[in-house]
């Protein structure tokens, strides 16, 4: 074995220059900051040929915490007292180590550093590296006297050609480098090393130096990959690049599938919106047929009605003319009949009562005349009765006396007429009954509903003008504005109406934003240099334009469209910022209030039901004119249009029943003033009637005494006569009451047949009706909407009204679907070019789904399906196929070959292991894949046997009865994790946990490390951690031959800062065998209060002295009889048996 015999220095810190000779295991022993680890960081630096990399200065002082010392290379070189405080301000030092075969004691090999170092300068010069193999340097070959006789350092140009000499005369070589620790490092291990085998330098330098600053490893794990295998990640760069390649590629197939999926919900929501559109246009036709259909079928009723009605007048005329005529005759008849009789009779006597009574009788219809005009007009004044509650209360209450009017005369007609003669005059004669003032009122009235009814035809007309632009362009705007923005746009100043510029982001705030808004909605905005001409334009046509706004946008900057989180503006959003500004500037400073508390905080607030404080004062504010904020808002209130439009209909029919009602109660009022006062004239005209009847009832017994002389023929044929014009005069009257009947019922028919729009039936409602059917008939192919129609008329049981109404209310619901789609289907598209970066082609105001969008959706499908989504899958395949090269030829193979090693380090370790037991246990090293890796390791060990199993990898098409489905899977979806940095595959090492196993060679029970690194005690925690050092660092320098104890070794040279603190000296006794064993030279830097525990192990000593500035260094051997001595002298030693023994020992002395 080649031990350390020397170890020399020249200007390395605060040490003289000093050849320290040692042999065996080695004890550095001393005060704190007595110069142990100056001696120990020398050591290091040597056998590291001052690799940064590797170095741990100072080890010890680290706390074992991997962070770096503060002391440097240079500081030792210069004799660093403090940051500004050196021994040397210039410094050339040389520091070596000599190694001696044991058994071949003429062979020695030196190695060392030569340095330079300036105080002027960061770090120390780049140093020479030696190796003097055949001599054993001191340092009397690095100095030479001064001018003044002072010793000081030669030059190394000086100093080479001399060792070459001393080299060659001893049969060796001086091999020197400039800066190249890695190759110095090897060729020294190379001479050194057990049978000069070549020795991984990566792994010896980490195994050395960690032993150095050892400290309490975490974890099994940790020490193998720290300590037992190579650093050699493999490099995968290509994969690297192949993997993120196909990352972009599938990111970019990705992204592409993303665009269809959102295109394809476009053209779901775009086609659901034809479907709407369809619907509505059906439903539409459905309710344009009906109502044709009932109005035409009503119409055809009314007119059937009405011819049947002139026949049965003109039958009725005929009858009656008939009659009459045949009245005559019979009436000439009697005239000659009586004439005969009375040239019969020949009395003078009886043409005077003939001639009296013809005049009774004249009398007699004169007086029924009167009664009848009276009877008349108290009916007509009965009749406005009914018209009461639409009059104006009058004073004097006239209408009590018209009601007593109406009982004192009774339903019965004339003579029998009236019940209560005295109270129906008294009633005429009342003072109350003022009729002249209460006709006035109602002609009054009557005239106020006709302007009523005037001013509800010009609301109509505005609310159907309201609903054909809303059904035409989705919004209602004022017909005055519209006129204003048409002149605007002739004049070339770039109108735009507010209104049309916004849109409403959360729906629950409209009615709010537009109540608030009010006539500003309709505000309109021109280019900057037409402000002014916009305003004068206006001055001069107030009257005309009469509630037109302008907006002066002079006074509004862009900068100011922000609005402020939770105010009514920040419900509003627009694509021109001049529109966002107006909209700040007006409602920005009005907060959103979702409670009447929130209404109580200082400054103006609105709820969402349109309630609104100012400030001071809150009142509720309505939505007018409809909504008109937004493309299509109008659309949202087109039902409730509709509704108005038809309740509009309704009111202009009560004003014209009110209007008629007056004027017919007016005219019978009229009728009844005829008769007031007159209840004298009623009274007398009652008593002649009861007169004239006695008069011509005794007339006539007087005409019949005369006639009993008379010849029964004429008599039988007279009465006779007279019976059959009663008939005849009965007949007459019931035609003259059919005619009439048929005269009124002729009237009614046509006047519906003559009426407006809304009476069904007229003409007009069937023109109206055949004008809304002839505009939607095209709108659907006419098998399907007869279909359709025939449905919805069998449905409702052939009621066409209800078929309409349905139709209508179905109409309004596609209508509203439609509107929501239809904002849907922009917001989708404005997501889509916000979420891929694309610029807006169309506006929301200005885009019509089926025009715009639909043919953009499909000219995206189309791209995408057939350009990018081939391409970008070609690209990925590329990408996968690469990838699948790299991972097989390259990466897979490499990690192969280092799983191999990884596997060959821990059976180097086990068998090193498996050949020395330690406290009768035996240690061994095992390994576990890693959850992430295992699928990765998996396929590269099923490789051994197939290679081609890497072929399914990144193939979308692999089949899950693979045997290695699962595993090309995982390692898939590990590869393209982009949280996973492909770095971590390149450290085989990660691939596996380790853990170690102690198996008590007694009992044959085992023990993971982490078990007793929870349960054991101090020493039991570090034993296992040295003894894995050593059997490393064994490993390192003599690999297999670590552990046959009868195979000759070289160098093995490990050294520990303030090591086995929490062994006793059973435990270091036992340490030091075991690493005697393993064929390593131990030097142990201890603190001096433990030289007494190291004395009993150790065979060679270096203790230092800090005086002052200087240390001072003493070495020594210990004989292996002293060493006994000491541990027999040491009572720890003696265990509990050994102590008993000796007590009875010395109490027998």
């Amino acid at each position: 074995m080649k031990h350390l015999i020397r170890i020399g220095m020249i200007n390395w810190h605060l040490l003289p220059a000093t050849d320290i000779d040692v042999s065996g295991d080695i004890g550095v022993i001393g005060e704190n900051r007595s110069g142990k680890s100056t001696l120990l960081d020398l050591i290091q630096v040597v056998v590291t040929g001052n690799n940064g990399r590797y170095l741990r200065l100072n080890a010890s002082a680290t706390d074992g915490n991997r962070k770096r010392s503060l002391r440097s290379v240079q500081a030792y070189c210069l004799g660093r007292l403090s940051p500004d405080q050196v021994m040397r301000s210039q410094a050339l030092t040389y520091i070596y180590l000599v190694f001696q075969d044991t058994g071949l004691p003429h062979h020695v090999t030196s190695i060392g550093l030569a340095l330079e170092a300036s105080q002027n300068e960061a770090a120390e010069r780049p140093p020479v590296q030696f190796i003097a193999d055949g001599i054993s340097l001191s340092h009397t070959h690095f100095l030479e006297l001064s001018a003044d006789g002072a010793e000081q350092p030669r030059d190394w140009a000086v100093v080479r050609p001399h060792l070459e000499r001393l080299c060659s005369e001893a049969g060796g070589t001086l091999l020197t480098y400039r800066n190249e620790p890695g190759k110095y490092v090897q060729d020294y291990m190379k001479i050194l090393s057990t049978g000069g085998r070549f020795i991984n330098t990566d792994q010896f330098l980490k195994a050395f130096v960690n032993a150095i600053s050892f400290e309490q490893i975490p974890s099994a794990t940790d020490f193998v990959r720290r300590y037992l295998l190579e650093d050699s990640p493999i490099r995968i760069g290509q994969l690297r690049e192949s993997i993120a390649t196909y990352h972009s590629f599938r990111k970019q197939v990705e992204e592409a599938r993303t665009k269809l999926a959102r295109l394809h919900a476009l053209r779901s929501a775009i086609s659901t919106f034809k479907d709407d559109l369809l619907a509505q246009d059906r439903e539409q036709w459905i309710a344009a047929r009906a109502q044709l259909d009932h109005a035409f079928v009503e119409n055809r009723t009314l007119r059937r009605r009405r011819d049947q009605n002139l026949a049965d007048q003109a039958e009725a005329k005929r009858a009656r003319t008939q009659l009459e005529a045949l009245r005559e005759e019979l009436g000439n008849e009697l005239g000659t009949v009586r004439d005969a009789i009375a040239a019969q009779s020949g009395s003078a006597q009886r043409r005077q009562l003939e001639s009296e009574r013809a005049l009774a009788e004249t009398r007699l219809k004169e007086t029924v005349g009167q009664l009848e005009t009276i009877q008349k007009a108290v009916n007509q004044g009965a009749h406005a009765l009914k018209f009461r509650m639409l009059l104006p209360t009058m004073p004097g209450e006239p209408f009590v006396v018209v009601e007593r009017m109406r009982q004192a005369g009774g339903p019965a007609r004339v003579p029998v007429w009236p019940n209560d003669p005295q109270a129906l005059a008294t009633a005429l004669d009342d003072p109350r009954l003022r009729l002249p003032p209460l006709i006035d009122a109602c002609e009054r009235a009557a005239n106020e509903e006709t302007k009523a009814q005037g001013l509800k035809e010009q609301e109509l007309r505005e609310v159907v003008r309201q609903i054909k632009d809303i059904e035409a362009t989705g919004i209602a705007i004022d017909s005055t504005v519209e006129r204003l923005v048409a002149e605007m746009e002739g004049f070339g100043w770039r109108p735009r109406i507010v209104c049309t510029l916004l849109r409403v982001m959360d729906d629950r705030w409209r009615d709010a934003v537009e109540a608030l808004l009010g006539r500003d909605r309709e505000a309109v905005i021109v280019a900057d240099a037409h402000v002014e001409d916009a305003i004068r334009y206006l001055q001069h046509n107030r009257v005309r334009l009469r509630g037109c706004r302008v907006v002066n946008s002079r006074k509004l900057s862009p900068a100011e469209g922000r609005p402020e989180p939770g105010t009514l503006a920040g419900v509003l959003a627009s694509d021109d910022p001049l529109a966002m500004a107006f909209v700040v500037r007006r409602i920005g400073g009005v907060r959103l209030a979702y409670s009447v508390e929130d209404l109580h905080r200082p400054g103006r607030a609105v709820m969402q039901d349109g309630t609104y404080d100012d400030g001071l004062v809150v009142e509720m504010r309505a939505v007018a004119g409809g909504y008109k904020i937004g493309a299509g808002a109008g659309r949202i209130g087109l039902s409730a249009l509709e509704r108005r439009r038809n309740a509009i209909k309704e009111e202009l029919e009560e004003l014209e029943g009110r209007a008629k009602d007056l004027r017919t109660a007016a005219g019978c009022l009229t009728v009844l003033s005829a008769a007031v006062g007159r209840g004298t004239d009623l009274i007398a005209a009652l008593d002649r009637y009861t007169w004239l009847k006695e008069k011509l009832d005794t007339l006539a017994e007087d005409i019949r005494a005369l006639e009993r002389n008379i010849n029964p023929e004429f008599k039988a044929r007279m009465v006779e006569i007279d019976q059959q014009i009663r008939l005849y005069t009965k007949g007459i009257e019931d035609a003259v009451r059919a005619e009439e009947r048929a005269t009124q019922s002729i009237s009614t028919a046509s006047m519906t047949l003559g009426g407006g729009e809304n009476a069904v039936g007229s003409e007009l409602s069937v023109q109206f009706a055949r004008q809304k059917f002839q505009a939607v008939r095209h709108r659907i192919d006419r098998p399907a909407s007869r279909a359709a129609y025939r449905a919805a008329v069998a449905a409702q049981k052939g009621n066409l009204t209800r078929t309409a109404d349905l139709a209508r209310r179905n109409a309004e619901a596609a209508a509203q679907r439609i509107q929501s789609v239809r904002i849907g289907i922009f917001d989708g598209y404005l997501a889509f070019n916000m979420e891929f970066g694309l610029k807006n082609e169309f506006t929301r105001e200005q885009a019509q789904v089926l025009r715009d969008i639909a043919p953009w959706v499909e000219q995206g499908i189309a791209r995408i399906e057939g350009i990018d989504l081939v391409r970008h899958q070609a690209e990925a395949e590329a990408a996968a196929d690469r990838s699948r090269n790299f991972f097989q030829h390259s990466f897979a193979y490499e990690l192969r070959r280092r799983f191999d090693a990884l596997h060959s380090a821990l059976e180097d370790m086990n068998r090193t292991l498996r050949a020395h037991d330690f406290h009768y246990e035996v240690y061994r090293f095992v390994a576990h894949p890693v959850e992430p890796y295992q699928a990765i390791i998996r396929l590269v060990e099923a490789s051994r046997v197939d290679d081609s199993v890497f072929a399914l990898l990144f193939d979308s098409q692999a089949d899950d009865t693979h045997p290695h489905a699962i595993a090309l899977k995982m390692v898939q979806e590990l590869l393209l994790d982009e949280k996973r940095d492909v770095a971590d595959f390149e450290d085989y090492r990660h691939y596996y946990s380790f853990n170690l196993i102690m198996k008590d060679i007694k009992t044959n029970r085992e023990v993971d490390l982490e078990t007793r690194r929870g349960t054991g005690s101090g020493a039991e925690q570090q034993v296992p951690f040295y003894i894995a050092i050593g059997t490393a660092l064994a490993a390192a320098y003599h690999g297999k031959a670590a552990g046959d104890v009868a195979k000759e070794k070289g160098i093995g040279l490990a050294v520990f800062d303030e090591a086995f603190s929490k062994l006793d000296g059973r435990n270091q006794k036992a340490c030091m065998d075991y690493y005697e064993n393993l064929g390593l030279q131990v030097i142990v830097a201890a603190p001096f209060e433990k030289r007494a525990t190291l004395y009993e192990t150790l065979e060679y000593f270096v203790e230092t002295f800090r005086n002052g500035d200087l240390i001072h260094v003493d070495w020594y051997g210990v004989g292996e009889r002293t060493r006994q001595d000491l541990a027999e002298a040491n009572p720890a030693n003696l265990g509990l048996d050994g102590f008993r023994r000796m007590m009875a020992a010395q109490a027998e002395t």
